[in-house]
């Protein structure tokens, strides 16, 4: 009798041929990789997933892919012998097929196995079929995507899900939104949103072709500034020391900003500016390239309300701020103030402040300036600044009315912080001071 060495234990079977060890390997590796980067990837911008349906067309792509091979190879003098998807074996044994299903192979790919004729070995009759199924796999993916382009309509619904953006310092959390997607764009509705500790509600619409194809509308809770400018720094401060040494003062433009086009309106029910509140915010927004535009702003000071427009530029290394407009009815002093008046500012933080700059013209009407007699009513020019810390207060052609008697002259903030006032009613002269700014009363001066 022969012997079995191995058949009777007394010799280990051969190792497994190295090539299939190197494949076991990197199917690991894979795995463990998509076992890794899985988590990462927001789950609802990902469809449900079925077992039995992904499996089913993965076969059907895999049976697209091999029967090319095979169609190409018949063509081409080629028979087919075999076909192999996933589990499923089809193989030719003399005149007949067979047929069976090998459960290790469902997700072994597939095979291709055409039977040449004996001594009649082409080499271009085998690169055409060898290239067949990477050829039918590429179209299948066109036809696929053309499908989707011009059918691939529908809704989806997003939860959890974050989606870093260039201009904010950290990525939008999507709360909820609804989406649809046909061929002119997509529209996102009901939509949750936040970013950092700022939260918003709203819609967004994108409009294939479009001069601004980004369009929103966004509304905000009660907010503060300082928040909303940590939050946009990569847009507004986007270039460091050394990047703006080295190009010899010049801010390259990302290449996001330079696309960007969008309008779309903000609102907010409280917009915390330096400690005042200002309520019922409403702007249209353009914004085109390092050009953000604000037109028909709208809120109120206290009771007072604003309206005006605003424009911010992003070339430089530090936004510029412009903002004009009128502020009716404001209630100072026992009295109102309507002020018509123009406002320019650069940088972020305490600079804004600091680059302050605001000029305009100015009415008033029955204010009580601390023991003077009441203005019945008062007009003039100003203009505002800071200078060494300290805020300049400018009054000019300045005009007063006051128990009968009409006054004119003028007024400015001495470097005390005191608000001197000289005005003259022709033959009498009079002089007041007391810091405003802070909210003090004016006192004659003997």
């Amino acid at each position: 009798m022969q012997e079995t060495p191995i058949l009777d234990l007394v010799q280990d079977p051969p190792a497994p041929p190295r090539r299939q060890k190197l494949m076991l390997l990197l199917y690991a590796a894979i795995g463990a990789g998509i076992g890794i980067l899985l988590p990462e990837v927001p789950g609802d911008n990902l469809p449900g997933f079925n077992l039995l349906f992904w499996l089913l067309w993965l076969y059907v792509a895999i049976g697209i892919h091999e029967l090319a091979h095979l169609g190409v190879g018949q063509l081409t003098g080629m028979p087919p012998g075999g076909l192999i998807v996933g589990g499923f074996v089809l193989m030719k044994s003399g005149d007949r097929w067979t047929f069976r299903f090998d459960w290790k192979r469902m997700f072994g790919g597939g095979m291709a196995i055409p039977l040449p004729s004996k001594g009649d070995f082409r080499v271009d009759a085998f690169a055409w079929m060898v290239a067949a199924g990477p050829i039918a796999s590429l179209l299948t993916t066109l036809v696929c995507w053309l499908a989707f382009v011009k059918y691939g309509t529908g809704d989806i619904h997003l939860k959890d899900t974050d989606i870093p953006f260039e201009a904010f310092a950290q990525p939008i959390h999507l709360a909820d939104a609804d989406v649809t997607i046909d061929e002119t764009g997509s529209a996102m509705k009901h939509v949750s949103v936040s970013i950092g500790g700022i939260s918003a509600t709203g819609e967004y619409h994108y409009d294939t072709g479009a001069t601004h194809p980004h369009r929103f509308r966004i509304l905000l809770p009660a907010t503060d500034a300082k928040e909303l400018e940590t939050m946009l720094t990569p847009a507004l401060r986007r270039a460091s020391f050394l990047t703006y040494a080295f190009n010899f003062g010049r801010v390259p433009q990302p290449g996001w900003l330079t696309e960007m086009h969008a309008e779309g309106v903000i609102q907010a029910t409280s917009l915390s500016l330096a400690g005042a509140p200002i309520t019922n915010l409403k702007t249209s927004v353009t914004w085109d390239g390092a050009d953000v535009t604000l037109t028909g702003l709208t809120g109120r000071v206290d009771a007072a309300p604003f309206v005006g427009s605003a424009a911010i530029h992003l070339a430089a290394r530090q936004p510029r701020y412009e903002l004009t407009g009128t502020l009716s009815g404001f209630a100072w002093q026992g009295g109102t103030l309507t002020a018509v008046a123009g406002l320019k500012t650069s940088g972020m933080g305490t600079d804004l402040l600091s680059n302050l700059k605001m000029e305009g013209t100015f009415t008033g009407r029955k204010l009580e300036i601390g023991t003077l007699s009441p203005w019945d009513t008062v007009e003039g020019k100003f203009d505002f600044a800071i200078a060494n810390s300290t805020p300049r207060l400018r009054l000019s052609a300045l005009t007063i009315q006051s128990a009968g008697t009409k006054w004119t002259g003028g007024a400015e903030t001495q470097d005390s912080g005191q608000m001197v006032v000289k005005v003259a009613d022709g033959s009498r002269h009079m002089e007041a001071s007391g810091a405003l700014l802070r909210g003090e009363t004016l006192k004659p001066v003997p």
